[in-house]
């Protein structure tokens, strides 16, 4: 539909900025520090700031706020409206997720196993979470998810905490990825994905550990199997669609994680996490195609190169219009039509 763009001169980075879309706009950050809104229908540029960071957890979208993090552990609120800086604060260590907002408080998840409460309208900290961080951890991490009057989070110690939004204060925690072997590096067990809520279901995966369903209230075991994974997940209403390790591309079951179907001819493509894209799974690559995977089968039904140079972190879709984020800063708004 459209191809709009923002600079990045970023090589082999390994931030996974995402592209997030709200309303009539889309938001985008890079590496190189810039942060940029753009109309969904046209991909009209209708404002860019440049930071001068270097970030590495964006974009997080709030009633009022976008929110990036850097490599040096700044914190900035942006208008939504104008893109003009409202607010910047310091968390002393990495961002490397997006910082979320919900009930008036902005979670913002560090690489040392910090999670942070600030307030949305000043940034003001509110709270601190904390949990231990291993030797040796993979470069990233995956964004809180605001539920209400909590959030749900997920740690490189391979932990998953539900905490109260407004004060911090433990809720439940599981042992999503269980650390095994006798190095350091055999025992890496982030949860590194986004995770997905659904109907009161937790769905998580973790590094060199396991997928799993766990109840909402009170983080009990529905099924778990082992998976590596680090990319993360997505849902529809009867399966779980996931991308492991090793590129393979999983449907398993919703409701007990049989497997249902697998994808395996994607290995050494450095893939995404999977999309949902009408009736197919979609997934990017590190030579900047984008592959279609039929939800019957797991079979190829179409491919097309959008990104030069790579694609950035897994493609968003909003309105059935998949948008696809490049390692060059490119933006590809992209949609089905029938092969007629």
């Amino acid at each position: 539909m459209w191809s709009s763009s923002l600079p990045n001169k970023a090589k082999e980075s390994f931030a996974r900025l995402k592209i997030q879309v709200a309303n009539d706009r889309v938001f985008a950050a890079t590496e190189e520090g810039y942060v940029a809104a753009f109309s969904r229908d046209k991909g009209k540029k209708i404002w860019r700031v440049n930071t001068k960071l270097r970030l590495g957890g964006g974009v997080g979208v709030g009633e009022s706020h976008v929110y990036v993090g850097s490599y040096e552990g700044d914190v900035l609120a942006l208008s939504r409206e104008s893109g003009e800086i409202v607010w910047q604060t310091n968390v002393a260590s990495e961002v490397l997720a997006a910082p979320q907002e919900g009930s008036g408080v902005v979670v913002v998840p560090t690489s040392d196993g910090h999670l942070y409460g600030h307030r949305s309208d000043n940034g003001q900290r509110i709270w601190t979470h904390q949990r231990k961080t291993p030797a040796l951890i993979l470069q990233g991490g995956s964004a809180p998810v605001p539920l209400g009057d909590r959030v749900l989070a997920g740690f490189a110690s391979g932990h998953l905490d539900l905490l109260d939004i407004a004060d911090g204060k433990l809720v439940w925690s599981v042992t999503a990825g269980v650390p095994q072997g006798r190095t350091e590096l055999e025992r890496i067990a982030d949860v590194d994905g986004d995770m997905i809520v659904q109907d009161n279901v937790v769905y998580v995966a973790s590094y060199q550990g396991r997928v799993a369903a766990l109840s909402l209230e009170g983080g009990r075991s529905l099924w778990s199997r082992d998976m590596s994974s680090y990319a993360g997940l997505v849902a529809d209403d009867k399966a779980i669609y996931i991308s492991d390790a090793d590129d393979n591309v999983w449907a398993l079951d919703l409701k007990t994680g049989a497997t249902l179907r697998t994808q395996e001819k994607l290995k050494r493509r450095s893939i995404t996490g999977p999309a949902l894209h009408g009736d197919y799974v979609v997934v990017g690559d590190f030579d900047g195609y984008i592959h279609w995977l039929s939800k019957v089968d797991g079979s190829f039904v179409s491919r097309r190169r959008v990104a030069g140079k790579g694609v950035l972190s897994t493609p968003t879709v909003a309105d059935d219009i998949l948008f696809v984020f490049g390692k060059n800063g490119s933006i590809n708004a992209v949609q089905l039509r029938s092969a007629s």
